[in-house]
């Protein structure tokens, strides 16, 4: 196990991760373009379509980054989960408790990554700033897949236009997003730890865990996050230090 310094400088990192965290994005669709061209056309303001929706699509972009990140450093949350340690800006998910068995499925991260771009994008969108005219955003509907090396996000959303009163409603469907993660992975890891559980509820096959991680060029740390009541932090990161590494993380509490 590692010290507490160094659970109080990954918590540190955490919270100026979160802190950080913006909206904007890129992407393509024939059959939105060209409801949106629609639209703009009846507003004879036609030639503005290509830069709204390549503002749109990098709204989307980065909403899905960050629900990438913001779900790792949460261990697979957006929304606050049944059983948490809460740290300043961010909070740290138990996904075992003293016999009791916490982790959420892979289709309940998907839906909390889903929940982050719908309940973020707006914020993004609502900032852009056109001379012609205004730009209101109404709603999103997302889904998002967990697959290995990635995460593949579709977004409906419903927007108008207006322009010297005149106001035009398009929706714009199906805009597939693909960014690169190391979620699958991490889920993986994190279940084999937290199921060994159901065999030995106090130890760890930690071999057989750092093998899983090597074969996934991930690496898993295991500090002391409460010495009082034996807690542990799970800390899974990327072993590719050239750019800023993936974290994934969770809590197990164990009885004394």
């Amino acid at each position: 196990m590692k010290k507490k310094g160094q659970i109080t400088l990954l918590i540190i990192v955490a919270i100026a991760i979160i802190a950080v965290i913006g909206i904007t994005f890129f992407l393509t669709n024939q059959s939105s373009s060209n409801n949106l061209e629609s639209a703009f056309s009846k507003l004879g303001i036609s030639n503005q379509a290509s830069v709204v929706e390549s503002s749109i699509l990098n709204c989307l972009k980065t909403a899905a980054e960050d629900a990438n990140i913001v779900i790792g450093i949460q261990g697979g949350y957006y929304n606050e989960p049944q059983e948490y340690e809460y740290i300043g800006l961010t909070f740290l998910p138990y996904y075992y408790n003293k016999g009791n068995f916490l982790q959420p499925s892979i289709q309940g991260i998907q839906n909390e990554l889903s929940d982050f771009i719908d309940n973020n994008l707006d914020n993004c969108i609502e900032d852009l700033s056109f001379n012609d005219f205004n730009l209101e955003f109404k709603n999103s509907q997302s889904k998002s897949l967990i697959e290995k090396n990635e995460i593949l996000f579709n977004t409906d959303l419903s927007l108008t236009i207006t322009k010297d009163k005149t106001a035009e409603q398009f929706d714009l469907s199906d805009y597939p997003i693909t960014i690169q993660s190391s979620l699958y992975n991490a889920i993986e890891i994190s279940t084999f730890i937290t199921e060994s559980h159901k065999e030995d509820p106090d130890l760890i096959c930690v071999s057989c865990v750092a093998q899983m991680a090597e074969e996934r060029d991930l690496f898993v740390e295991f500090l002391d996050f409460d010495n009082t009541d034996p807690t542990t932090l799970v800390v899974i990161t990327e072993t590719d230090i050239t750019t800023d590494p993936y974290i994934f993380q969770f809590l197990n509490r164990y009885s004394s």
